[in-house]
């Protein structure tokens, strides 16, 4: 009989910890912004044919201050904050320094206004 009714609590337990953990995901899926990267490149910027280690759109950079721009890259399943500076500018291309190597997945765009550290879910990865 003991036995029964112990089995019985750890059934309704793990049942309860089962929801608890569907609950928390779905919770997750709520809070946490979905976003669209793109990948900064080493490329050339014409006409003065230049290479630049790395290059992003100008639509993924939000200004600091005068010389200084924000821009969102994404590791470990996190959005962080990099100041940057712009080298160079053509045709919605910006060559820009401080801080993020070539290959990293810059934030193009978010559901929801980010934060440094901030959870995200990439749902697109935009190419070129």
């Amino acid at each position: 009989m003991k036995e029964r009714k112990m089995l019985r609590w750890i059934a309704g337990f793990l049942a309860a910890l089962a929801f608890c953990a569907l609950l928390c995901q779905k919770v997750d899926v709520l809070v946490c912004p979905e976003t669209a990267v793109i990948y900064a490149e080493e490329t050339a910027l014409e006409p003065d044919g230049e290479k630049y280690d790395t290059v992003v759109p100008t639509a993924c950079l939000t200004p600091k201050s005068a010389d200084e721009y924000a821009v969102y890259y994404v590791q470990d399943g996190r959005a962080y904050q990099a100041t940057v500076r712009i080298a160079a500018e053509k045709d919605g291309l910006a060559a820009v320094s401080g801080g993020l190597p070539p290959g990293i997945p810059i934030v193009r765009y978010s559901t929801k206004p980010l934060q440094d550290g901030m959870k995200v879910r990439i749902t697109e990865e935009i190419t070129s």
